[in-house]
């Protein structure tokens, strides 16, 4: 608790902002984790300018611009972002891995690798939206952390240029994805082509949340899922909705990974595969 208790507020100061942070205090005190997530859900606030940095129960340091987006809004009211898969990353890793997480956004398990991985170790954040990056960027300085490597091309099946939503359809502003009818032009290149760039022949964690876009990484990365040293654990979304958008479904992802040789681990992990998005671990 002491540590996502810890919140630093932007200058300058108001009294709105005071009463944001009383909120808080409260929300974190209940005796309930459901009551505290089923209220941090519907808590959309406005900051008018103002910011928060706020400690997590990762060990980590977030800043916080938007509490009508998603993620910043949990991480304040609640101190974390998806607390299992979260603590699973980190049980998972070791000081000197390397990890990817693909679909970066404003880096909170980018973050919670670097914490994990040390100074020794490698994290590649792929996040092709502007927006994204910047403020990604913003919370590696705040945590000091100087062995993330944030790439800004979307990781696709082939190189070339795709469509790409800057929101979703439910209106979070750092949700983007592939999209027809997107609003902005994103370069694509597969993941085995950026990881080779980058000089990294292997890696200990893969973690994919690219709303839909999963089977184009996935068909990208196919000399990576090939490569007997990677085992996984690979931590995937599977979001029906947005991949039914583009034709695909969560079957078919799972389908793909199996003819890789992975296999389906998340209860074994202690994951819930059923609660919102899927979140599932695979392991060869």
């Amino acid at each position: 608790m002491n540590e996502r208790s810890s919140v630093q507020p932007s200058s300058p100061w108001n009294p709105w902002l005071r009463l944001i942070l009383v909120l808080r205090w409260l929300l974190l005190r209940l005796p309930s984790d459901t009551w505290r997530n089923h209220l941090a859900f519907r808590l959309r606030l406005p900051l008018f300018g103002g910011t928060f940095v706020v400690g997590t129960a990762e060990g980590i340091r977030f800043q916080v611009w938007d509490l009508f987006e998603l993620v910043q809004r949990y991480v304040f009211w609640t101190g974390t972002w998806e607390h299992e898969e979260a603590e699973f990353l980190q049980r998972s890793v070791k000081p000197g891995d390397v990890v990817v997480d693909v679909g970066a956004q404003l880096g909170y398990f980018t973050l919670t690798a670097g914490r994990a991985v040390g100074a020794s170790g490698r994290v590649i954040a792929v996040e092709p939206m502007p927006v994204n990056r910047e403020r990604l960027r913003r919370n590696l300085d705040l945590n000091g952390f100087t062995n993330v490597e944030v790439v800004s091309d979307a990781a696709g099946a082939r190189v070339g240029v795709e469509r790409f939503a800057s929101r979703s359809d439910r209106h979070q502003t750092s949700w983007g994805g592939f999209a027809a009818s997107g609003d902005t032009e994103v370069q694509t290149r597969p993941l085995d082509d950026i990881l080779a760039g980058l000089g990294v022949d292997g890696i200990a964690f893969l973690k994919i949340d690219v709303e839909g876009g999963e089977p184009e990484v996935l068909a990208g990365a196919s000399r990576l899922l090939e490569t007997p040293s990677f085992a996984g654990p690979l931590l995937i979304e599977i979001n029906e909705l947005r991949l039914g958008e583009r034709g695909h479904s969560g079957d078919g992802v799972i389908a793909t990974l199996t003819e890789q040789g992975f296999r389906d681990v998340t209860t074994d992990v202690g994951l819930d595969p059923e609660h919102g998005d899927r979140n599932l671990v695979f392991v060869r």
